[in-house]
Parts: structure tokens; sequence; C-alpha cells
């Protein structure tokens, strides 16, 4: 018994047991409330594609000169998983659907060194006249939340100013993580040279082009074109506006004549026409999405979002309208709630049945240690980092039937003790030093029966699931501690 006394040294020294209880299941409601939480858990998206341009070629000089290039060089990877990599190759482009293999847990890594490393091997190894080799696995992300700005009035060019304005205001968010818009439709310049005005100045179309060309000329513009050829225009940033482009001198003398380009031509700008466009309720709309960074509470998330579109509102004409149609936070908040409402009904089933079925004093301690072991785990999950899902409350639910056996076999000892003639004090400390090992075997012999669910499966399955056998092995080692360190003391109370 003697190797066993740190249970009455937990007695006698009760405060402290008390006081780390008390902050664990403190720690346990601050994680009910804030601690990370989704629908579903995370996990690790091993797929993605790797694209080769090499326009002009069959599909057969695509397999030989490129895909075949490339294949190997990326079986190189210890982290490519060759069974599942598979290549198409057809005019003028590759495509290699590229599968890592289940051990790699940080994706984005591997494809950052895939990147690097695809430049350099198209640099030094791939034909010439493969124009771009991408790697990309950017699919896998999910939208939190889908903003549309729609208005009656407004262009889309006004209305992505605008867009650009509220992005800015909502990537100060800490938690968010990548932001995309759809729906902009680009607007184009165009410049009509009028033939009759070329011949009255005598202007070549090569004068023209010469306007043009600027030594900091940096982005391609369009092209010159009068129909034997055409010429590409590369227009430097100053240009800002269709007047800039108008004022621009095409030709000057030293007799100060000077020919601007609205002299020539017809400046014009205008959309292309859509090959696709968003609109909500009849009217121009863009679409915002938000992705949040891993790791924090998408309810949390989703509450922020909400108060800066509200401040925003204010801000900007009564015509716009900003809408939010695809709401995930609002989703796991409803779905986390729901799951959380019926978990509370089965620890309210359970604890009505022990107090049916226990004498009453008996299934007061047992009751008590139920919420107690739960909130302990929840604090625990959340020092370890596991996040609060549909995954780890499952666990839960199958766990609460099992976190009251200790405490019950060590109550059914203490009344035998008792029986026995012992006093309260060491009925209470005796009763649950001679079940610690029977407890701690069946506490592993239940975790280890989960255990097969870590080792067998894989991949994505094996992320799903991963933290179902370890929320139960922490539910069921707080259980033990409850049922030998706080039992006991609550035993030796109730029956003094």
């Amino acid at each position: 018994m003697k190797k066993n006394s740190f249970i009455e040294a937990g007695m006698k020294h009760y405060q402290i047991i008390l006081s780390i209880i008390s902050v664990m299941m403190v720690l346990g409601f601050f994680g009910l409330t804030n601690m990370p939480r989704r629908e579903f858990p995370e996990f690790t998206v091993r797929q993605g594609i790797v694209v080769g341009i090499y326009p002009g070629h069959t599909s057969k000089e695509v397999e030989e000169q490129l895909t075949t290039k490339v294949e190997n060089y990326l079986f190189g990877y210890e982290e490519v998983k060759k069974a599942k990599t598979y290549s198409h190759s057809k005019e003028g482009m590759m495509i290699i659907y590229v599968e890592l293999n289940d051990n790699v847990k940080n994706a984005d890594k591997f494809w950052s060194k895939l990147r690097l490393g695809l430049d350099e091997f198209k640099a030094q190894q791939l034909p010439k006249d493969v124009l771009a080799l991408i790697g990309s696995n950017d699919f896998g992300d999910t939208s939190a939340l889908l903003i549309t700005m729609s208005s009656k009035k407004k262009n889309y060019r006004e209305l992505e100013v605008i867009l650009k304005d509220l992005e800015s205001e909502v990537r100060k968010l800490n938690s968010v993580s990548k932001i995309k818009r759809f729906g902009v439709q680009k607007e184009y310049i165009y410049i009509y040279i009028k033939p009759e005005k070329i011949n009255k100045f005598n202007v070549k179309p090569s004068v023209i082009l010469g306007s043009f060309q600027l030594q900091n000329a940096i982005n391609y513009s369009g092209s010159l074109d009068n129909g034997d050829l055409d010429i590409p225009i590369h227009l430097p940033p100053r240009y800002e506006s269709e007047k800039d482009i108008e004022e621009q001198i095409i030709y000057s003398d030293p007799l100060g004549n000077i020919i601007r380009l609205k002299d020539i031509a017809v400046i014009e700008r205008r959309y292309e026409k859509p090959t696709n466009f968003i609109r909500n309720n009849g009217n121009n709309a863009l679409l915002l999405s938000l992705e949040m960074q891993k790791g924090n509470n998408i309810v949390h998330f989703g509450e922020d979002v909400n108060k800066i579109l509200e401040q925003y509102s204010k801000r900007i004409d009564d015509d716009i309208k900003i809408n939010i149609i695809s709401n995930l936070p609002e989703v796991v908040d409803d779905s986390i709630s729901h799951f959380l409402v019926e978990f509370m009904f089965a620890i309210i089933a359970v604890v009505i049945v022990i107090l049916i079925f226990l004498p009453f004093r008996v299934a007061t301690v047992a009751a008590i240690s139920i919420p107690v072991s739960i909130l302990i785990t929840i604090g625990i999950m959340q020092l370890v980092g596991i996040q609060l899902h549909i995954v780890t409350l499952a666990a839960l639910i199958t766990v609460l039937g099992m976190v009251v056996d200790n405490a019950i076999v060590v109550i059914d000892n203490h009344l035998e003790k008792l029986d026995e003639g012992e006093t309260p004090w060491n009925a209470a400390w005796k009763s649950a030093t001679e079940l610690f090992v029977p407890v701690l075997s069946a506490t592993l012999a239940i975790s280890m029966s989960f255990l097969p669910l870590m080792i067998f499966l894989e991949g994505m399955a094996s992320d799903f699931v991963g933290t179902f056998p370890i929320t139960i092995s922490i539910a069921l080692a707080v259980s033990m501690v409850v049922a030998i360190l706080l039992v006991p003391f609550i035993n030796y109370l109730l029956y003094l």
C-alpha cells in the first residue's frame, strides 16, 4: 500500500488537487468558446498538377521532348507517389497529375520547393521554346465567406475600385488568408486611326509607334494594325487616362507644328463583350472570396468580418449592396452548437440514469465526475492544439459512458470498505489505491482498442479521423485521474 500512498497524500493536500482541477475546468470553459473550431477536421491535400506549354508541337513530340523529361525529374523527389502520378500529352501542352506520399504532412512546403526546381529545370534541360512549366496545388482551399457587392447604377470598373477598398479593410484581420476577386471585367482603350487624317498630315504608322516607344516602356498594351502590319505597343506607366493618350505628341518640327494623337485618331474606352460575368438580383455585381488562416476559430472569423462589413456599409452609397451569399462560419456555428446541445443532453441523460439506478450519494459523486472529466478533457485538447469539430465531438460522445465507469468502481469499493468497518478516511484512499492498477489497465486497454485507426488508416482518411482515438485517450486518462485523485476526497466528504 505504501507505494501508492500518493493518493492519501493527495487527499491530505486536497487544496492543491482542487486548485489544479479548477484551473483545468476553467480552461475547458474557455476552450468551449474560444478554441479553434471547424465543421470538419483539417486534412492535407496531396494532389497537384504540373502543366507545360510547348506550342507548335504534336502530342508525340510533347511526350518525347517534354513530358518524359519532366516525369523523370518529378520522380527524383521522394515525396512523389509514383504509382498514383500520371501524365497526359496533347498538341502544345502537357499535364502531369501528381500525388504525394501519405507521410507528407506539409504539402505546401513541397510544392514551393518543386516550383523553384521546375524553373531551374526548364532553363537548363528543356527546349528553349517551352513557354511555361508551372506546378500548382492551389485548389484544396475552401472559401469561408463569399461576399457580393452589387449596384444598379455603377459599372464594373467603379465597383472594382470600391471592392478593392473593402478588401484592404478585410486584409487587416490577422485571421484572413487568401482574398480573391471574381467577376471583374477588364476595360480596354481602343485607338481608331483615321486614314484621311494620316494622309492629310503625312504621318506613317512607324512614326506613331515611335512616339510610344519610350526607354522605360514596361507593359504590353495592344498593337497598331494598319491592315498590312501588326505592331505591338508598350505604354509607359504615365498613361492614366484616355486624355493622356489623346495628348500624346505624334509629330513635331522646329517650326512649332505639333500633331497629337487626338488629331488623327479616335480614342474609346469600353469593355470587351464579356464571356462570363456576375449579377446579383439583376444588378452588376462582383464577388469577394475570403479564406481563413489555419488554427483560427472560424466562428470568430465570421463575426470579425461581419463587423467590418457593417462599418463599411455606412461609408458607401445606399445604391451599393453588400451581401454574404455563402457563410461557412454560420454553418459551422449552427452545426457545432447543435452538436454541443445534443452532447449536453447526453450528459444529462447519463446523470439521470445514474441517479435512478444507484444510491443518491453514489450517484452524486459519479454525476460530478462526468462534467469535470469532460471540461478538463476539452482544456487539454486546447493545450495540445486539437480543434473542436464533428470528429472530436463524436469521440467525446462515444467515450461519455466510459468516463463514469472509473468513478463508479472506486465509489463501489469505498462502500465495501465502509461495510468492512474502515473509517471514511481510510476507506476513501484505500478504495482508490487497491483499484489503481485495474483502473489503469482498463483505461489502457480501451485506449489501445482505438489505436488501429491511427496505424492502419493512411492519407486523407488518417488526417480526417486521426483526432478520434487521441480525444478518446485523453478523455479516458482524465477520467482515471479524476477517479483516483478527486473521487476519494468527495467520497470522504459525503460519508463523514
